[in-house]
């Protein structure tokens, strides 16, 4: 279910802002925004510029996530390539702070590709010592903020070149994986999604990632690391048993296997792919 999240929210955020200023930038010229006002076409390529996206919406996904709708300007569309990110931007206390999230797609929508090309969905954590996050719960439905052209090396094409595919989805992980996954369901490729969350209550798009798979080639499989009395499903946390689980010796030369979440999560990940001979060329660290 999707709630409506108050527009009026109160916070206190010079404490976390030294913590959270970003110290990279990327440029890359494969990335554009093509502007088609008076029947031009413009191409801007650079993924350290931004222009302003005015968020239309706001709805809470969990008690600290929310999926935000942005428009882009009118005459701007956006194609954003499956695996490939965006940069926000906000100046808080004079202090320029930059956070990358994944656009993902709806997936119980029947909105047009045009549509979607001028419009962002973005699922956000909100952290209670983040000074970027918190910033962009002050903000409201009308306000704007700076979002670059979008960056990325995943490759759809390559991964598509394996029979199935594995996606490991911690937390907001989940949100590379989800164009992924249409991608792959409609064209009936056998996909297993594994989502690592604390509790039941953590679980992003639950009903629709569950309908999504009733339909027969994706697999979804929750483990929770905090789980209550009534969870009868996996518990834990990543490890190479669990693992062995979803990947047999068999299966591994066929499989691609892409992973996102925390820095630990993904690095656990990536150690124990390798120790099972995973070819690299088969592997895809996403950085969440």
């Amino acid at each position: 279910m999707l709630t409506n999240v108050s527009e009026s929210v109160t916070t206190n955020i010079s404490s976390a802002v030294t913590d959270s200023i970003s110290n990279s930038t990327t440029t890359a010229t494969d990335c554009q925004v093509t502007e088609t006002d008076s029947g031009n076409t413009n191409t801007v390529a650079a993924a350290t510029e931004f222009i302003q996206c005015r968020i239309s919406e706001v709805l809470s996904l969990t008690h600290d996530t929310n999926l935000y709708t942005l428009n882009l300007p009118e005459g701007y569309h956006m194609e954003v390539p499956t695996g490939h990110h965006l940069r926000l931007k906000a100046s808080i206390l004079g202090m320029e702070i930059v956070r990358s999230y994944t656009p993902v797609h709806l997936l119980d929508s029947s909105e047009s590709k045009e549509t979607f090309n001028s419009v962002l969905y973005l699922i956000i954590k909100i952290y209670k010592d983040g000074a970027f996050t918190q910033h962009l719960q002050s903000l409201t439905v009308g306000d704007t903020i700076p979002v670059s052209h979008h960056v990325g090396a995943f490759d759809m094409a390559e991964a598509s070149l394996c029979s199935k595919m594995l996606l490991l989805a911690a937390g907001t992980g989940l949100t590379p994986m989800i164009k992924i996954i249409l991608h792959n369901v409609a064209r009936d490729k056998p996909t297993h999604l594994v989502c690592f969350n604390k509790t039941q209550s953590d679980i992003l798009w639950r009903e629709e990632l569950d309908s999504l798979a009733s339909r027969g080639s994706l697999q979804v499989t929750h483990v929770l690391s905090k789980p209550d009395s009534e969870w009868a499903g996996l518990t834990g946390r990543i490890n190479q048993d669990m693992l062995l689980q979803f990947l047999s010796p068999e299966s591994k030369d066929t499989t691609f296997i892409a992973a996102c979440g925390p820095i630990l999560f993904s690095q656990l990940c990536l150690s124990y792919l390798k120790k099972m001979d995973c070819d690299d060329k088969r592997i895809h660290i996403f950085q969440e």
